[in-house]
Formats: structure tokens, sequence, C-alpha cells
């Protein structure tokens, strides 16, 4: 993977991850994330073309596009945020069963222990989806 990607903490996706992606996008499950990842493209295409050096070509496009989100760390920040919002809620939840209450302390817990892997793990998602739909990427970008 791209020397940037590396930089900025994203692991390379391994065959298991992978593998639980091509899961989820058969699955349907990462249709919502595919629609921002083609906005980002439509949003950013300067900038992906700039990285790409120019080039018009699918996989230099694609590849541009992860540099750039790998950069960025963000697709589409208001969903982000609400899917994380989203996940300390459930947190909250499950521990309340339990009977815990606490809920700004499990909110610094679960943010101290989730939110790195679950930030690492979205990026993971928008990287596999660029890969995956370079031909989409490429037709936003060349339709201009």
């Amino acid at each position: 993977m791209d020397d940037l990607i590396e930089k900025v903490g994203v692991e390379t996706i391994s065959v298991e991850e992978r593998a639980e992606l091509e899961k989820r996008w058969s699955g349907g499950q990462l249709r919502h994330r595919h629609d921002q990842v083609l906005a980002f493209a439509q949003a950013q295409q300067t900038q992906i073309l700039q990285l790409a050096g120019g080039s018009r070509d699918p996989a230099a496009l694609a590849a541009a596009a992860k540099r750039l989100i790998a950069r960025l760390r963000s697709v589409h920040q208001s969903s982000e945020m609400r899917d994380q919002m989203r996940e300390m809620h459930n947190e909250i939840w499950y521990r309340g069963q339990r009977g815990e209450h606490d809920h700004p302390r499990i909110k610094e817990e679960w943010t101290a222990r989730h939110a790195a892997s679950w930030r690492c793990w979205r990026i993971k998602e928008y990287l596999f989806l660029a890969e995956h739909c370079a031909a989409e990427i490429a037709d936003i970008i060349n339709s201009t």
C-alpha cells in the first residue's frame, strides 16, 4: 500500500479484513459508504487528479483517492461522528443493562478503548471501496 497510507497509521488490509469487507460489500452493508466515497471523489476531484499526476487511468485515480482519504482521515465527517456516537450510546445501553449508569465515564472509556480502532476500520472500509470502485471514481473524474 502507498507510503502515505502507512505514514498516517492505516495498516494494509489483511486477508481476513479483506474477506470481511468483501462479505459486507456483497451483503449490501457498505452501499451507503460506497455512495459517500463517490460523493467524496466528486467533491475532491481536482485534488485526486492532481495526486494522480494528471493521469486519468482508473488505477491511478483510485490510488490517488486512497492517498487523499488516508491524509484527510475522513470522507463524510458528519456521518462518521453520528456513527461513532451511536456506538457510544450502544455501549451505554449495554453497560446500563449491567447496572452501570455513569454515562460520562462510559463515554470516556469507550473513547480510550475503541475510538482509534473504530476510525482505523472506517478508513479501511473507505480504502477498500476506493479500490473496489476505481472505474466509478474514474468515470466521475473523467466526466469533467
